[in-house]
């Protein structure tokens, strides 16, 4: 198993043994970050060694134009803008640790220069709804230099935000204010209003918790899995929250697109819903009120060792 799926042999007691990679379809990756933009390809993933890419057509391997053209060794964070979805930024884990695209994901352009503190990892990124500011959060030797540093020149100066968390945070952009973003630590959920140049406490929750999810089309709406305290909800910006009640456990949240005759985007989870002891894949069309269970016992798809998880706008 070398990452790139399974490679055989049938001569393995010759004295020069021969390897071909024979199968179609079948490939272990480790997905560090997804987005699903509401243009354009239906994903971009990106994964460790490998780089990342664009998928048009979920059933097959992307083609090699679609392959990310640069830093194809690990990527994490990845993020577009939600009214622009051609601005993406990724983060990578080599110099100078993250990349900007322009156009959708076919040709990259590097951070022009990286003057945030020394990395030992690339972090997590977020793009405004415009795309015209980059905010990231670094991995770095020292807890107390990871907070967010934002840009508004696609990577050329990076200026340290104030008032927010420190940590391995991830930062979150509002999808319809091109000027707000979330920082979600322990219980508080901090918001910038300023485009991440200062960030206050604005409101607490009842447990920590896993990646918030900003829902497209709606300004200051937050979802937030809590794991064992369930999934909680916010339409002001995170200064209240409202916990779900049909839902006992969540690990990760997002929203897709909204089904026929409803009016709010669908909501996903991975976790347990409905009084349900089994872990799963459930799926809101009504905001949140009733949940339907996706997936079976039979078809778990690696539930227990998810690292990303998004829907399809």
């Amino acid at each position: 198993i070398t990452g790139y799926g399974v490679i055989a042999t049938t001569n393995v007691t010759a004295g020069s043994v021969n390897w071909t990679f024979n199968n179609n379809g079948l490939e272990e990756t480790v997905p560090l970050g997804l987005a699903s933009p509401s243009s354009g390809p239906y994903l971009l993933s990106a994964h460790g060694d490998i780089g990342g890419f664009r998928h048009y057509n979920l059933d097959v391997s992307p083609p090699s134009a679609d392959y990310f053209s640069t830093h194809r060794g690990t990527s994490s964070g990845i993020d577009f803008a939600e009214s622009n979805p051609n601005i993406i930024a990724r983060l990578v884990s080599d110099a100078n640790y993250g990349a900007y695209s322009l156009n959708g994901g076919t040709t990259w352009t590097d951070f022009l220069t990286n003057t945030l503190p020394t990395l030992n990892g690339s972090g997590s990124i977020a793009v405004s709804a415009d795309g015209s500011r980059f905010v990231w959060i670094p991995s770095t030797t020292v807890s107390a230099s990871r907070i967010a540093y934002w840009t508004t020149n696609n990577g050329v100066n990076w200026t340290a935000s104030t008032g927010g968390p420190t940590g391995s945070r991830v930062p979150i952009s509002d999808r319809v204010n091109s000027n707000k973003f979330y920082i979600y630590s322990s219980t508080s959920m901090y918001v910038s209003t300023n485009g991440a140049a200062t960030f206050a406490q604005s409101g607490t929750l009842a447990s920590g918790g896993g990646t918030p999810c900003a829902v497209f089309g709606h300004e200051g709406d937050l979802w937030v899995p809590l794991y064992g305290s369930g999934l909680t909800h916010s339409i002001n910006s995170g200064a209240n929250f409202t916990t779900v009640s049909g839902v006992q456990y969540a690990l990760f949240v997002a929203v897709g697109k909204t089904a026929t005759g409803q009016s709010y985007p669908a909501v996903f989870i991975v976790g347990r819903a409905n009084g349900d002891g089994s872990l799963g894949i459930y799926r809101s069309d009504d905001g949140g009120v009733s949940w339907s269970r996706i997936n079976d016992n039979q078809h778990q798809f690696g539930l227990g060792s998810i690292h990303v998880f998004c829907a399809d706008p």
